[in-house]
């Protein structure tokens, strides 16, 4: 008679494969698993705890520094461009045909920024934006991501499946409408319910304007400030998107990973799509930026144009610090302990690796891991903790001179810091479960045991066949890994639990059982039927998938923890949101923010002035 599982309800049976399982927060706790295999006699050396970050720097004379009025940098969305700063500071007056020409010419693509070069539809991008395309259109013999492709006619450009290319046509703001229907909801629950479907009312509408579902637009509802403004943002979809030419990965990727984010740097970053119309001819388009040879020269005036990923210029310092201390650090010690481990797969098995497309993976990985290498040391700055503090100072002492602005927002600095304060609460749980689930960053039996031990409760529920064979269908198609890749990156989570719980935790004691981080791995592995989708198959098939597979009780234990986080999540991020949301709306009643902040927008970069130093072109 197999032990009794926890009974999940039903909401948790499509929460797969996720970093937490929102329905395990209030289950009760289910009676004893079966005991593991008894520990070895003798138990392998132990985890060394990685060194821990860097204490920031105190120095009283940080407090005489004073926040800028670019501390923020500068980045504009379309809808509030700073037309006096550019005209004060360049000289340069742009009207709207300006600003509608240069939306109108730039794209957006998966995960990227792209841009019209031509009337006939080319389109340029980055090659690191292009390598998955790259790889997608390489046949069966060739490998264009490192050998290049060019195509020398319209005949020869390669279509790119299942993508993209998004060209903004035009922005609304449904600030009035968003907070009006907000009017009389108390509470941060009900709030957010209404929040959400007046969103989703809004965009059908306009979906509904530009031809429904199938009309050739997409349509997306933005936040900006943190909600302090509510901007649709309406697209135009091309999907029959070509490729034109890619250099090879030796050019393109010239300096490696040393280079990226440095300059000036020395390679080919570059890729060329075409876009073609419905009529499957080449798009015609009066809007694009074309290219010239003289390139540029000492005085001139450059803006970038783009989309880049969120921001969150408005978090309070408690959240910096909480970012700083926690959440941050941990992305980036998972980054460091992860990557290399595929790297080292890849290169020993690299036919296999290509397959996996590790290569891309990897290249986006460490590409990730260096911009978050900039974002936490600056976070450990001193000097740029200090200018938030005063920032943050000076916001208060605006909002506090005002008798309506205080009563309206004087406390939400000081609730936000009791907010992070209750995060740092569960920051164990927080940092050890990051990605966890993800199918390159994680271990797919782990990511099967947890699919699988819903199947034994929804099966001990007796539950709908419906309902059960969903939950088989997404537990067989978690894809599978190298046996030793699957084992390493248990390894890892599990020196991570070691690394954020101690060794002594009770927790940790209950996964390991003694063992070594490699022994418990080991020894699941080698007994579990999860250990792949053969084994995972054949045990469904024959009904012998049970509680007392080895898997089962490190996963239990392991969604205990992550209720845990779960609990603060549903507790703590809701009402963070409200009052960002409030203090997004506290700057701009105050006219406190320069406008810079961005939600993977359209926007301009600040302006580059060119000047020569004698040795090569920079900014100013």
């Amino acid at each position: 008679m197999p032990a009794k599982l926890p009974a999940f309800p039903v909401l948790a049976l499509f929460s797969l494969l996720v970093p937490t399982l929102s329905a395990c927060a209030g289950s009760s706790r289910p009676a004893p698993l079966p005991a593991p295999p008894p520990a070895p006699e003798q138990v392998s050396e132990q985890v060394s705890e990685p060194e821990a970050p860097p204490e920031p720097v105190s120095d009283p004379a940080l407090d005489t520094i004073q926040a800028g009025v670019f501390d923020n940098g500068k980045m504009w969305t379309f809808e509030y461009p700073p037309l006096d700063y550019l005209r004060e500071t360049y000289g340069f007056s742009a009207d709207p045909t300006w600003f509608e020409e240069a939306h109108l010419g730039a794209l957006r693509i998966p995960g990227c920024t792209a841009s019209f070069v031509s009337p006939n539809g080319l389109v340029m991008t980055n090659h690191h934006c292009a390598r998955g395309s790259i790889e997608q259109v390489s046949r069966e013999d060739e490998d264009l991501v490192a050998d290049g492709f060019y195509a020398a006619s319209l005949e020869e450009e390669r279509p790119i499946d299942d993508y993209w290319a998004d060209q903004l046509v035009e922005i609304r703001d449904v600030t009035d409408r968003v907070y009006a229907a907000l009017e009389g909801f108390e509470g941060v629950e009900a709030r957010s319910q209404e929040r959400e479907r007046i969103q989703g009312e809004i965009v059908s509408e306009i979906t509904e304007e530009f031809g429904g579902e199938d009309g050739g637009y997409n349509v997306e509802m933005v936040e900006l400030y943190a909600g302090g403004r509510y901007s649709v943002y309406i697209f135009r979809r091309f999907t029959d998107i070509r490729m034109v030419m890619a250099p090879e990965l030796g050019i393109a990727y010239f300096g490696g990973d040393w280079d990226n984010f440095t300059y000036p740097r020395y390679n080919l970053d570059m890729s060329f799509y075409r876009v073609y119309g419905d009529d499957g001819r080449p798009l015609q388009t009066d809007h694009f930026f074309p290219l010239t040879r003289d390139g540029v020269k000492e005085g001139d005036l450059v803006f970038v144009i783009g989309n880049p990923g969120t921001t969150t210029r408005l978090h309070t310092v408690a959240q910096l610090e909480y970012r700083r201390d926690v959440e941050d650090q941990a992305i980036l010690d998972l980054l460091r302990t992860r990557t290399p481990v595929l790297e080292e797969y890849a290169t020993a098995h690299p036919e296999e690796a290509r397959e996996m497309d590790l290569r891309n993976v990897i290249l986006g990985f460490n590409n990730y891991m260096k911009s978050q290498t900039g974002v936490v040391e600056g976070l450990n700055d001193p000097v740029v903790m200090a200018k938030r503090r005063d920032h943050e100072r000076k916001f208060q002492a605006a909002i506090d001179a005002d008798p309506d602005l205080r009563v309206e927002y004087g406390d939400l600095i000081s609730r936000m810091a009791e907010l992070q304060a209750r995060k740092r609460e569960r920051a164990p749980q927080l940092s050890a479960f990051q990605a966890f689930g993800h199918p390159t960053l994680g271990s797919s039996t782990l990511g099967r045991a947890q699919l699988a031990i819903q199947l034994l409760s929804a099966q001990q529920q007796g539950m709908d066949e419906e309902i059960l064979d969903q939950i088989r269908t997404a537990l067989m198609g978690i894809s599978d890994q190298p046996r030793e890749l699957n084992e390493t990156q248990m390894v890892q989570r599990l020196e991570g639990f070691v690394k954020y719980y101690g060794l002594d935790d009770p927790f940790v004691q209950e996964v390991l059982q003694g063992r070594s981080p490699e022994g418990a791995a080991a020894v699941l592995m080698a007994g579990t039927a999860l250990a792949d989708s053969a084994s995972t198959a054949q045990a469904l098939s024959e009904g012998t998938l049970s509680p007392q597979d080895p898997a089962m009780p490190v996963i239990w234990a392991i969604i205990q923890q992550m209720a845990l986080q779960e609990q603060v999540e549903q507790t703590v991020l809701p009402e963070e949101a409200e009052i960002a949301s409030a203090l997004g709306r506290a700057g701009l009643r105050i006219q406190w923010h320069d406008r810079t902040d961005l939600h993977h927008v359209l926007r301009v970069v600040r302006p580059l002035l060119l000047v020569w130093t004698g040795k090569r072109l920079g900014s100013a």
